[in-house]
């Protein structure tokens, strides 16, 4: 080393021959630091070699966590994202919770609803309440929904959902069923499907005092299309499913059914997607005519009350369901007791003069995915 000095400083010369690195910039370890190889330091050596990959699926953790801020934030900011767990909206009934989502596929049809309430019926159990929720929330939007599966969870029941219509959980078909599903009259039972990447959540358990119970809706659905239709049902129980079913004219509300009258080959064949009445769509026609948007209207969702009919108390309602329960239960004891005598004449009596009660049990067993299909047709379904 030399040292130079001038009227503009002081320069310090290193002979690079002479002048030796430290070890953490890549120079030798000094001979007599250097301690005895063991055992134990080959393994040491070999955790250390995989330091670089720890460190790298640590930053992946850290770029991860970073991506779920971005989407929180656009959650927050209205912006579209995927659905995040931000808090419960916490509703004091059924009917306000049913009313909040009807009011959210009013408003966008990016739905993110994530809300609960608190049920007081112990006579209701946890699976009940969920069937009966997902019977209003296809009432309320128009949208049915199928079931995933029942995660298992403590002291309660849990239920995952799928919009029926949406492409991203459509059936392969099998190849011993290459043709569509086609019905007794020719129409084929195929529905349409649309990038609607939904997801419905919904549970129930126990919590708090006894008989009460936490109710939680998750739901998402982005892509606006037509109303359900099941035209396997009877022609009546159809025509009272959509007037159940609120008309409205909101982004992400489904168009409505036409009236009974005009219903001509199944919507499922429609692909149009209609948001008012006089626009010019280049659509495949509906009979004679094509699907419109009827005006809006403030019916309320559930059935028009008669006024010629006195309301029901609670009391009178559980007497009277409860009977019906009962006289059901031994009615169909009785019909399984009559199974081994091979009576096809009571088969007959029943399918003839039940027709429109066992379409009612087809139609709420296969609402909520109960329905149990069988390869043998039976007359009724022939018919």
């Amino acid at each position: 080393m030399s040292i130079d000095s001038n009227p503009n400083g002081i320069y310090i010369h290193f002979d690079p021959n002479k002048v030796v690195l430290p070890p953490i910039f890549g120079g030798p370890l000094p001979q007599s630091s250097a301690p005895p190889t063991s055992p134990t330091d080959e393994k040491k050596r070999k955790r250390d070699s995989n330091t670089a990959t720890s460190s790298f699926n640590n930053f992946e953790k850290v770029l991860r966590r970073a991506t779920d801020n971005e989407q929180n934030y656009l959650a927050k900011s209205g912006k579209d994202s995927p659905v995040t767990k931000d808090r419960l909206k916490s509703f004091e009934s059924r009917e306000l919770l049913i009313k909040a989502l009807r009011d959210s596929f009013r408003e966008s049809q990016n739905v993110n609803f994530a809300a609960s309430y608190r049920s007081h019926d112990p006579d209701v159990s946890h699976k009940h309440r969920i069937q009966g929720i997902t019977h209003e929330i296809w009432k309320a939007t128009g949208y049915r929904f199928t079931v995933k599966d029942h995660p298992r969870i403590k002291d309660g029941h849990k239920t995952r959902l799928w919009c029926s219509q949406d492409e991203a959980h459509k059936n392969r078909p099998s190849k011993s069923s290459q043709s569509p599903r086609v019905s007794s009259d020719g129409a084929i039972l195929a529905k349409a499907r649309y990038p609607c990447r939904s997801g419905l959540l919904i549970s129930s358990r126990d919590d708090g005092p006894a008989g009460t119970s936490l109710v939680v809706v998750r739901m998402h659905h982005h892509h606006t299309h037509e109303a359900y239709y099941d035209h396997t049902l009877p022609p009546e129980m159809t025509q009272s499913i959509w007037e159940k079913i609120e008309a409205r004219s909101g982004p992400s509300l489904p168009i409505s059914a036409p009236p009974l009258q005009d219903l001509g080959p199944p919507l499922e064949n429609n692909t149009s997607e209609e948001t008012e009445a006089g626009d010019d769509h280049d659509s495949p026609p509906l009979g004679e005519r094509n699907i419109v948007m009827h005006e809006a209207t403030t019916a309320p969702v559930s059935a028009p009350q008669q006024e010629d009919k006195p309301t029901l108390t609670e009391e009178v309602f559980r007497v009277r369901m409860r009977q019906h329960i009962a006289n059901i239960r031994d009615f169909c004891d009785g019909l399984e007791y009559q199974l081994p005598f091979n009576d096809f004449r009571l088969l007959e009596a029943l399918e003839s003069q039940g027709e429109q009660f066992l379409g009612f049990v087809n139609y709420c067993l296969e609402m909520e995915g109960r329905l149990k299909s069988s390869d043998d047709q039976s007359p009724m379904a022939n018919s």
